[in-house]
This record gives structure tokens, sequence and C-alpha cells, in this order.
């Protein structure tokens, strides 16, 4: 209830609970209220592709193998992809971006 609240998914008047439209849409999907807002704003909003990317990252462990002893290297690396937004999450979706680049020159 607390996390509906927090991304204004629910009203409550006169003690009664009742769902919004973000809250029915949110309903419908099976995750927590805070990534499917992410989701449905990415749809909204015309960048899909990288919040979807972002949405699987939160949903499991770290998507980076770090060497023993390479750990600062990593970091450089992921700093460097995250530019200057300071942010692991447009760091990922750079990532993933350059990851589809690179395999479609293979191709």
């Amino acid at each position: 209830l607390d996390n509906l609240q927090a991304i204004n998914a629910i009203r409550i008047v006169d003690g009664i609970e009742e769902l919004n439209a973000l809250g029915f849409h949110l309903a419908q999907l099976p995750l927590d209220p805070h990534t499917g807002k992410m989701i449905l704003m990415g749809a909204i909003f015309s960048c899909l592709d990288p919040v979807l990317s972002v949405a699987a990252n939160l949903s499991f462990k770290d998507a980076f193998l770090v060497p023993l002893g390479k750990e600062k290297l990593v970091d450089e690396i992921k700093t460097e992809f995250a530019g200057s937004t300071c942010s692991d999450h447009f760091m990922l979706a750079n990532v993933i971006t350059e990851y589809y680049l690179a395999d479609n020159k293979h191709q």
C-alpha cells in the first residue's frame, strides 16, 4: 500500500482505498509497482528499450563479471560508459547499446 501511495497509483478518500488509472494498469503487471511504473513511463516517452534493460537488471544480480584483482579496471570502464551521468542505470543502458552495435557490425 505504501509503495502504491509513493508512486501516486492509489488514492485514499475517507478511509477507502481506490486505484487510479495508473494503479489499475500497474495491477495488471506481474512486477513491483516501482518497476512497473518505470516500464509504463518508458513506453509513454518512447524509450522502452533502455528502460526494459534497466528493469531486467534490477530484477537480477549484477550483470558484470568482475575478475579478482581487476575491480579498479572494471570500475573505470563502468565510469566511462556512464559518461557524465554518474548513473548505473544509464551506464547499463549504454553497455547494452554498445553490445548490440558491436554485434551488428560483425554480422
